[in-house]
Protein backbone atom coordinates (compact mmCIF):
# COMPACT_ATOMS: atom_id res chain seq x y z
CA UNK A 1 0.00 0.00 0.00
CA UNK A 2 1.37 3.41 -0.93
CA UNK A 3 1.94 6.10 1.68
CA UNK A 4 -1.11 7.94 2.94
CA UNK A 5 -2.42 11.04 1.20
CA UNK A 6 -3.32 13.56 3.88
CA UNK A 7 -5.14 16.84 4.23
CA UNK A 8 -4.68 17.64 7.92
CA UNK A 9 -2.29 20.24 9.31
CA UNK A 10 1.42 19.32 9.21
CA UNK A 11 3.05 17.47 12.10
CA UNK A 12 6.54 18.84 12.59
CA UNK A 13 9.59 17.14 14.02
CA UNK A 14 11.57 18.51 16.90
CA UNK A 15 14.45 20.76 15.80
CA UNK A 16 17.08 18.73 17.63
CA UNK A 17 19.53 19.97 20.21
CA UNK A 18 19.15 23.63 21.11
CA UNK A 19 16.34 25.92 20.00
CA UNK A 20 16.18 28.70 17.45
CA UNK A 21 13.39 30.87 16.11
CA UNK A 22 12.58 31.25 12.41
CA UNK A 23 13.90 34.82 12.29
CA UNK A 24 17.27 33.57 13.57
CA UNK A 25 17.81 31.37 10.53
CA UNK A 26 20.81 32.26 8.40
CA UNK A 27 24.50 31.43 8.18
CA UNK A 28 27.37 33.92 8.17
CA UNK A 29 31.16 34.12 8.30
CA UNK A 30 31.24 32.99 11.94
CA UNK A 31 29.53 29.75 10.87
CA UNK A 32 31.96 29.37 7.99
CA UNK A 33 34.85 29.69 10.43
CA UNK A 34 33.65 26.65 12.38
CA UNK A 35 34.91 24.49 9.52
CA UNK A 36 38.39 25.90 10.12
CA UNK A 37 38.61 24.64 13.72
CA UNK A 38 41.53 22.20 13.76
CA UNK A 39 40.53 20.15 16.80
CA UNK A 40 38.19 17.38 15.61
CA UNK A 41 36.08 17.20 18.77
CA UNK A 42 35.73 20.97 19.10
CA UNK A 43 34.69 21.28 15.46
CA UNK A 44 32.15 18.44 15.74
CA UNK A 45 30.66 19.89 18.93
CA UNK A 46 30.44 23.37 17.39
CA UNK A 47 28.68 22.07 14.29
CA UNK A 48 26.37 19.92 16.36
CA UNK A 49 25.28 22.64 18.78
CA UNK A 50 25.40 25.70 16.54
CA UNK A 51 24.63 24.56 12.97
CA UNK A 52 22.39 21.51 13.35
CA UNK A 53 19.55 23.19 15.30
CA UNK A 54 19.12 25.71 12.48
CA UNK A 55 19.31 23.04 9.78
CA UNK A 56 16.74 20.97 11.69
CA UNK A 57 14.36 23.93 11.75
CA UNK A 58 14.82 24.49 8.03
CA UNK A 59 14.09 20.80 7.42
CA UNK A 60 10.94 21.11 9.53
CA UNK A 61 9.69 23.76 7.12
CA UNK A 62 10.60 21.66 4.09
CA UNK A 63 8.71 18.64 5.49
CA UNK A 64 5.67 20.82 6.22
CA UNK A 65 5.86 22.28 2.71
CA UNK A 66 6.03 18.82 1.14
CA UNK A 67 2.93 17.81 3.06
CA UNK A 68 1.06 20.93 1.97
CA UNK A 69 2.00 20.48 -1.70
CA UNK A 70 1.69 16.72 -2.12
CA UNK A 71 -0.50 15.62 0.80
CA UNK A 72 2.21 13.14 1.82
CA UNK A 73 3.29 12.43 5.40
CA UNK A 74 7.04 12.29 4.86
CA UNK A 75 7.69 10.78 8.29
CA UNK A 76 5.47 7.78 7.63
CA UNK A 77 8.29 6.13 5.68
CA UNK A 78 11.26 8.38 6.49
CA UNK A 79 13.24 9.63 9.45
CA UNK A 80 15.31 12.75 9.89
CA UNK A 81 18.96 11.92 9.41
CA UNK A 82 21.90 14.19 10.14
CA UNK A 83 25.58 14.61 10.78
CA UNK A 84 27.73 15.23 12.78
CA UNK A 85 26.24 12.28 14.64
CA UNK A 86 28.46 10.60 17.21
CA UNK A 87 28.39 9.30 20.77
CA UNK A 88 28.96 12.18 23.17
CA UNK A 89 30.47 9.87 25.80
CA UNK A 90 32.69 7.79 23.58
CA UNK A 91 35.89 6.68 25.27
CA UNK A 92 38.17 7.15 22.28
CA UNK A 93 38.98 10.63 21.07
CA UNK A 94 37.04 11.81 18.05
CA UNK A 95 39.49 12.07 15.15
CA UNK A 96 37.22 12.65 12.14
CA UNK A 97 37.30 16.27 10.93
CA UNK A 98 33.77 16.90 9.67
CA UNK A 99 33.87 19.03 6.53
CA UNK A 100 30.10 19.51 6.46
CA UNK A 101 26.91 19.49 8.51
CA UNK A 102 23.81 17.85 7.06
CA UNK A 103 20.13 17.43 7.94
CA UNK A 104 17.78 15.55 5.66
CA UNK A 105 15.45 12.61 5.29
CA UNK A 106 16.14 8.93 4.71
CA UNK A 107 14.22 5.67 4.91
CA UNK A 108 13.08 4.45 8.33
CA UNK A 109 15.56 2.04 9.88
CA UNK A 110 13.21 -0.88 10.39
CA UNK A 111 12.87 -4.49 9.25
CA UNK A 112 9.88 -5.98 7.43
CA UNK A 113 9.28 -2.85 5.36
CA UNK A 114 11.74 -2.66 2.48
CA UNK A 115 10.58 -5.64 0.42
CA UNK A 116 11.52 -4.12 -2.94
CA UNK A 117 15.27 -4.41 -2.36
CA UNK A 118 17.61 -7.08 -0.98
CA UNK A 119 20.97 -7.34 0.74
CA UNK A 120 23.91 -9.26 -0.66
CA UNK A 121 24.18 -11.31 2.53
CA UNK A 122 20.51 -12.30 2.45
CA UNK A 123 19.61 -10.54 5.69
CA UNK A 124 16.51 -8.30 5.86
CA UNK A 125 17.06 -4.75 4.61
CA UNK A 126 16.91 -2.32 7.52
CA UNK A 127 18.81 0.72 6.22
CA UNK A 128 18.37 2.23 2.77
CA UNK A 129 21.36 3.67 0.84
CA UNK A 130 19.94 7.12 0.09
CA UNK A 131 19.21 10.40 1.90
CA UNK A 132 18.11 13.83 0.77
CA UNK A 133 18.58 17.15 2.50
CA UNK A 134 20.62 20.30 3.09
CA UNK A 135 24.37 20.39 3.57
CA UNK A 136 26.43 23.29 4.94
CA UNK A 137 30.14 23.40 4.11
CA UNK A 138 32.88 26.00 4.13
CA UNK A 139 31.54 27.09 0.72
CA UNK A 140 27.92 27.58 1.81
CA UNK A 141 24.53 25.86 1.82
CA UNK A 142 23.30 23.44 -0.84
CA UNK A 143 21.14 20.38 -1.49
CA UNK A 144 22.45 16.82 -1.60
CA UNK A 145 20.69 13.64 -2.71
CA UNK A 146 23.18 10.94 -1.75
CA UNK A 147 21.95 7.58 -2.97
CA UNK A 148 24.91 5.21 -2.64
CA UNK A 149 26.36 5.85 0.80
CA UNK A 150 25.78 2.19 1.72
CA UNK A 151 26.91 -0.52 -0.67
CA UNK A 152 25.40 -3.68 0.83
CA UNK A 153 22.41 -4.10 -1.49
CA UNK A 154 22.38 -6.45 -4.47
CA UNK A 155 23.13 -5.13 -7.94
CA UNK A 156 19.54 -5.90 -8.94
CA UNK A 157 18.32 -3.64 -6.12
CA UNK A 158 20.45 -0.67 -7.20
CA UNK A 159 19.40 -1.23 -10.80
CA UNK A 160 15.77 -0.65 -9.83
CA UNK A 161 16.62 2.95 -8.91
CA UNK A 162 18.38 3.44 -12.26
CA UNK A 163 15.42 1.87 -14.08
CA UNK A 164 13.22 4.57 -12.58
CA UNK A 165 15.42 7.25 -14.15
CA UNK A 166 15.36 5.42 -17.45
CA UNK A 167 11.57 5.22 -17.43
CA UNK A 168 11.08 8.89 -16.55
CA UNK A 169 14.25 10.32 -18.08
CA UNK A 170 12.65 13.42 -19.61
CA UNK A 171 10.68 14.36 -16.51
CA UNK A 172 13.54 13.81 -14.06
CA UNK A 173 15.74 15.92 -16.34
CA UNK A 174 13.17 18.74 -16.16
CA UNK A 175 12.94 18.42 -12.38
CA UNK A 176 16.72 18.72 -12.14
CA UNK A 177 16.55 21.88 -14.25
CA UNK A 178 13.79 23.50 -12.18
CA UNK A 179 15.22 22.53 -8.79
CA UNK A 180 18.81 23.49 -9.63
CA UNK A 181 20.24 20.00 -9.10
CA UNK A 182 22.55 18.05 -11.35
CA UNK A 183 23.33 14.31 -11.33
CA UNK A 184 26.73 12.74 -10.93
CA UNK A 185 26.96 10.96 -14.27
CA UNK A 186 30.26 9.16 -14.88
CA UNK A 187 31.82 8.93 -18.31
CA UNK A 188 32.14 5.24 -19.21
CA UNK A 189 32.44 2.96 -22.20
CA UNK A 190 29.00 3.76 -23.57
CA UNK A 191 28.52 7.38 -22.56
CA UNK A 192 30.47 10.57 -23.12
CA UNK A 193 30.35 13.85 -21.24
CA UNK A 194 27.60 15.25 -23.47
CA UNK A 195 25.58 12.05 -23.86
CA UNK A 196 21.85 12.05 -22.99
CA UNK A 197 20.90 10.98 -19.48
CA UNK A 198 19.57 7.70 -20.84
CA UNK A 199 22.94 6.65 -22.25
CA UNK A 200 24.61 7.45 -18.95
CA UNK A 201 22.13 5.34 -16.97
CA UNK A 202 22.41 2.43 -19.38
CA UNK A 203 26.20 2.66 -19.12
CA UNK A 204 26.01 2.79 -15.31
CA UNK A 205 23.92 -0.40 -15.29
CA UNK A 206 26.35 -2.13 -17.62
CA UNK A 207 29.36 -1.06 -15.56
CA UNK A 208 27.64 -1.73 -12.20
CA UNK A 209 28.30 1.86 -11.16
CA UNK A 210 25.50 2.89 -8.82
CA UNK A 211 26.70 6.17 -7.23
CA UNK A 212 24.01 8.30 -8.87
CA UNK A 213 24.12 11.32 -6.56
CA UNK A 214 22.60 14.75 -7.15
CA UNK A 215 24.13 18.09 -6.12
CA UNK A 216 23.07 21.74 -6.23
CA UNK A 217 24.29 23.42 -9.40
CA UNK A 218 25.32 26.45 -7.32
CA UNK A 219 26.02 26.74 -3.61
CA UNK A 220 24.39 29.56 -1.63
CA UNK A 221 27.55 31.28 -0.41
CA UNK A 222 28.01 33.18 2.86
CA UNK A 223 26.21 35.08 4.14
CA UNK A 224 23.29 32.68 3.55
CA UNK A 225 20.14 34.76 3.89
CA UNK A 226 16.55 33.81 4.68
CA UNK A 227 15.71 34.30 1.01
CA UNK A 228 18.50 31.88 0.02
CA UNK A 229 17.11 29.31 2.46
CA UNK A 230 13.57 29.75 1.12
CA UNK A 231 14.89 29.07 -2.39
CA UNK A 232 16.47 25.81 -1.22
CA UNK A 233 13.33 24.74 0.66
CA UNK A 234 11.37 25.27 -2.56
CA UNK A 235 13.96 23.35 -4.61
CA UNK A 236 13.97 20.46 -2.13
CA UNK A 237 10.17 20.27 -2.28
CA UNK A 238 10.26 20.36 -6.08
CA UNK A 239 12.70 17.41 -6.23
CA UNK A 240 10.82 15.40 -3.58
CA UNK A 241 8.92 13.19 -6.11
CA UNK A 242 12.27 11.65 -7.11
CA UNK A 243 13.13 10.84 -3.49
CA UNK A 244 9.62 9.50 -2.93
CA UNK A 245 9.98 7.21 -5.93
CA UNK A 246 13.08 5.67 -4.36
CA UNK A 247 11.05 5.08 -1.19
CA UNK A 248 8.21 3.38 -3.08
CA UNK A 249 10.65 1.22 -5.05
CA UNK A 250 12.30 0.17 -1.79
CA UNK A 251 8.90 -0.82 -0.39
CA UNK A 252 8.19 -2.92 -3.46
CA UNK A 253 5.29 -0.70 -4.47
CA UNK A 254 4.51 1.20 -7.69
CA UNK A 255 5.92 4.71 -7.83
CA UNK A 256 3.45 7.61 -7.63
CA UNK A 257 5.76 9.95 -9.50
CA UNK A 258 3.25 11.23 -12.05
CA UNK A 259 0.56 11.71 -9.41
CA UNK A 260 2.90 13.82 -7.26
CA UNK A 261 3.92 15.91 -10.27
CA UNK A 262 0.25 16.63 -10.93
CA UNK A 263 -0.19 17.80 -7.35
CA UNK A 264 2.95 19.91 -7.69
CA UNK A 265 1.62 21.73 -10.74
CA UNK A 266 -1.57 22.59 -8.87
CA UNK A 267 0.36 24.41 -6.09
CA UNK A 268 3.08 26.58 -7.57
CA UNK A 269 4.93 28.93 -5.20
CA UNK A 270 4.83 32.64 -5.85
CA UNK A 271 8.42 33.38 -6.79
CA UNK A 272 10.39 35.93 -8.73
CA UNK A 273 12.38 33.12 -10.28
CA UNK A 274 12.41 32.82 -14.06
CA UNK A 275 12.76 29.02 -13.79
CA UNK A 276 9.11 28.66 -12.75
Amino acid sequence: MAGKILSAAPVLIEPGEGHVERHDIGFDESDKNLFQVEDARLRADALRHSILPRLHLVMNEAIAGIRNIYGVDVLEDSIVTYWPHFRTRREADLTHLYDSAFVGIGGRRVKEKWFGVARKDGKPVQILPFRFGMELTVEGLSLLFDNHWLKGLTDASYEKYLDFHLEFEGLTHRICYFSGLFPELPVGKGARAISPFREHYLDMKAEKYFANRFFSVSVQSYPVSEEDINQLIWALSFFFPVYDSYIQISKGEPVRFLDLLTRQLNIRPVHGDARI
